[in-house]
C-alpha cells in the first residue's frame, strides 16, 4: 500500500507538471498566432486605403470636382475626412467632416517629410485641436515626375468609429488586445491596458512576432503574445490573463486527485 501510494504520489506529480508546461506552450502559441492574425489584418485594411488614395492622387479631375470627392469619400467608409494637400501642406480640396482637422493640425505630423521622398505616410495617434484622437494616411500627389502634394485620409480612433475601424479584433474576459502606436501610445485597448504598454513591456519585445510571460500592473500573471506592423511601428498586443487558465487546471488537478483517492480505497 505505501510503495503504491507512493507511486501514485510521483505520478500525480509528473503529470502536473508536464500539464502545465504543454499549457503554458498552448496558450503562448494561442497568443502569438491570434496577434499575428490580427497585425495581417490591419496591415490588409492599410494596404486597401492606399490603394485607394493611390487612384485617387493619380486622377487629375478628381481634385477639381467636390461632387466627384464626395461620392469617393461616401463610399469608403474606412475614411473619415478625405483632403487634397498642395507641397506646403495647405488644403485645397475636402472632402467629409471638415471639423475634424485644421492645417496647424497637419503641420504636426511629418506627413510632408514623407510625401517629398514619395513614400506613403501612416501616422500615430495625434489629437487635434478639436479633441479628436486621429490617424492620417496619406500618399504623394506627382505631376510629371514631381511631388506637387497629396492625398490625406483622416481616420477618427474614438468610441464606436474606432470599434468599427478594428472591428476584427475580438476581446473577452479570457483574452484582451491592445495596440500601442510607435510612441507607446495606446489606440485600442483598456484602461489596464494603456498602463502596461506606456511601461517597460513595449520596450522589452524582440522579433517582428513573439509570445512571453508578462504582468499587468496588478502584478498578475498574463500570456503575452506580439505582432509588430512593419511599415508603423505599432504593435498588437494579445494578453490572457494566467489565474483563467489556473482556474481550469485546478479543476483537472483536484479530478485526478479524486480519481487516485477512490482507486487507493478500493485497493485497499
Amino acid at each position: 500500500i505505501v510503495f503504491m501510494l507512493l507511486g501514485c504520489v510521483i505520478q500525480f506529480l509528473i503529470f502536473d507538471r508536464n500539464f502545465l508546461e504543454h499549457t503554458n506552450f498552448m496558450m503562448l502559441e494561442i497568443s502569438r498566432q491570434t496577434a499575428k492574425s490580427n497585425s495581417e489584418q490591419i496591415e490588409k485594411r492599410f494596404t486597401a486605403i492606399c490603394s485607394i488614395l493611390d487612384r485617387i492622387s493619380a486622377d487629375e479631375k478628381i481634385m477639381d470636382d467636390k461632387d466627384i470627392l464626395d461620392e469617393i469619400k461616401r463610399v469608403t467608409p474606412d475614411i473619415d475626412t478625405l483632403m487634397f494637400l498642395n507641397e506646403k501642406g495647405e488644403i485645397t480640396a475636402i472632402a467629409g467632416e471638415q471639423g475634424i482637422v485644421t492645417e496647424a493640425d497637419l503641420q504636426k505630423t511629418k506627413y510632408l517629410e514623407e510625401t517629398k521622398q514619395r513614400k506613403e505616410y501612416i501616422s500615430n495617434v495625434h489629437t487635434t485641436e478639436s479633441g479628436q484622437r486621429v490617424i492620417y494616411i496619406s500618399v504623394p500627389i506627382i505631376r510629371n515626375g514631381d511631388v506637387v502634394g497629396a492625398v490625406v485620409g483622416v481616420i477618427k480612433l474614438s468610441g464606436e468609429r474606432m470599434n468599427a475601424f478594428f472591428f476584427f479584433i475580438v476581446s473577452n474576459a479570457e483574452q484582451y488586445t491592445i495596440i500601442p502606436d510607435a510612441n507607446g501610445k495606446v489606440m485600442y485597448g483598456s484602461d489596464s491596458g494603456q498602463r502596461d504598454a506606456k511601461g517597460k513591456l513595449v520596450d522589452s519585445l524582440r522579433g517582428e512576432s513573439g509570445s512571453k510571460m508578462t504582468r499587468d500592473a496588478a502584478g498578475e500573471k498574463r500570456f503575452t503574445g506580439y505582432s509588430k506592423i512593419g511599415r508603423t511601428g505599432w504593435i498588437i498586443l494579445v494578453n490572457t490573463p494566467v489565474a483563467d487558465i489556473i482556474k481550469n487546471r485546478d479543476l483537472v488537478v483536484y479530478e485526478m486527485i479524486m480519481l487516485f483517492i477512490l482507486e487507493n480505497i478500493i485497493f485497499i
